[in-house]
């Protein structure tokens, strides 16, 4: 068993189809779609259960949809998060280069 659901008879995932990267993004994308699509809205835990994802994970990728489409404010949008992920990046590189030079200056 894989940590997004259940695996298929030779241990791949019945999504698999292209890399390691996109695969997951298609099915991210794929199980997003069909929830919103739904009317009435299925049961997260059940829609999860069908497609082989663990809820959680189907429950955050939904939230993280939402606060791209500006519907939720809880939580950063992929560019948000994406710019505090460089961010931070850049932060740590500036306190190596700050602990560097204080070194140095002895």
């Amino acid at each position: 068993m894989s940590r997004h659901g259940s695996t298929g008879p030779e241990g791949s995932h019945p999504w698999h189809h292209g890399t390691t990267e996109e695969v997951p993004r298609r099915a991210e994308a794929r199980a997003v779609r069909l929830y919103r699509e739904s009317d009435p809205k299925p049961v997260i835990r059940r829609l999860a259960e069908q497609l082989g994802v663990h809820h959680e994970a189907l429950r955050n990728w939904i939230r993280q949809d939402e606060a791209g489409r500006g519907e939720r404010g809880d939580r950063p949008t992929a560019t948000e998060a994406e710019e505090l992920r460089r961010l931070g990046k850049e932060n740590a590189e500036l306190s190596v280069v700050s602990a560097e030079n204080y070194i140095r200056a002895g």
